[in-house]
């Protein structure tokens, strides 16, 4: 044998410490691009969308925020959909 072996909670600490600290170094890596991606290209292609959709098919900005995460996420869409070019486009 090798030695005693160390306790189960041990390398689970040693796991989870290394898992929080490569945690951290991504999200420093990854913030500015969540950030740009949440405040300015989801907003950025609602207001697009808006432009070209608003009046058609839905009516306002916060539904069209709406079809853009949908969109962006894959989850399909709703009950509202883009239906002019412009928009499906833009979707």
């Amino acid at each position: 044998m090798n030695g005693p072996r160390q306790p189960l909670p041990g390398r689970w600490g040693s796991f989870y410490a290394g898992f929080l600290r490569d945690l951290r170094d991504n999200l420093v890596v990854a913030s500015p691009l969540l950030l740009l991606f949440a405040f300015g290209v989801v907003p950025g292609s609602a207001t697009l969308l808006c432009l070209a959709e608003c009046g058609a098919d839905f009516g306002d900005w916060w539904t069209a925020l709406w079809v853009t995460w949908q969109a962006m996420t894959t989850m399909g869409f709703d009950h509202v959909a883009p239906v002019t070019p412009a928009g499906r486009a833009i979707a």
